[in-house]
């Protein structure tokens, strides 16, 4: 037992002394990085509509020289302009943007998807890396910050309205056992009272 416990203490210090000895040389990355995202605020809030195109703005502003956007995204299509493509692109790498009062401003257009989903399906989730440059000249050793957001679909109908069928089958069910329930209690408070 004395020999199973110290070699898990010997592992233990190995990997210690083997993550502080790589965090020693590795240099961090001392940035701060602000952002903002226009063009999809009424989508996340309240849900895209179905087959619609949104021109997405990200506006970043940062003390390191960010060499590039890499986007993707798991639902819809990812575009460099607003003309929607046959084959759906999920992901887009883009390294020119345009200066706009001490923001870098970086565009690309998404294509909602045009097909109807269950509920509890559909949502489109955002990834976005921003690709710190080394200065080497290519995106080669580039260190990603990376962020996301989620774009809910828009709310399932149902032929009677926005609420699914099953969700009313399952109020129904719960007025009506709460009732059953209220008369069983009531008669069980008045048979122990006649007794």
């Amino acid at each position: 037992m004395f020999k199973y416990t110290s070699k898990r203490i010997l592992a233990a210090l190995f990997v210690s002394l083997s993550l502080f000895s790589f965090s020693l040389l590795s240099t961090p990355v001392q940035s701060e990085t602000s952002y903002f995202i226009t063009g999809l605020d009424d989508a996340i809030s309240h849900g895209y509509e179905k087959g619609s195109i949104y021109e997405v703005n990200i506006m970043v502003r940062s003390t390191s020289n960010i060499g590039g956007l890499n986007i993707s995204v798991t639902n819809g299509s990812l575009s460099f302009n607003d003309v929607v493509l046959e084959d759906e692109l999920h992901s887009l790498l883009i390294t020119e943007p345009s200066e706009s009062d001490n923001y870098e401003n970086w565009s690309f257009w998404w294509s909602a998807p045009s097909s109807s989903f269950d509920l509890g399906e559909g949502s489109s989730i955002f990834s976005v890396d921003f690709l710190i440059s080394n200065e080497n000249g290519t995106l080669t050793g580039d260190i990603a910050l990376s962020s996301q957001w989620l774009v809910p679909p828009p709310p399932v109908s149902s032929e009677s309205g926005v609420v699914p069928t099953w969700a009313e089958d399952l109020a129904w069910f719960g007025a009506l056992s709460t009732v059953a329930l209220i008369l069983v209690s009531v008669l069980i408070f008045t048979r122990k009272e006649q007794s």
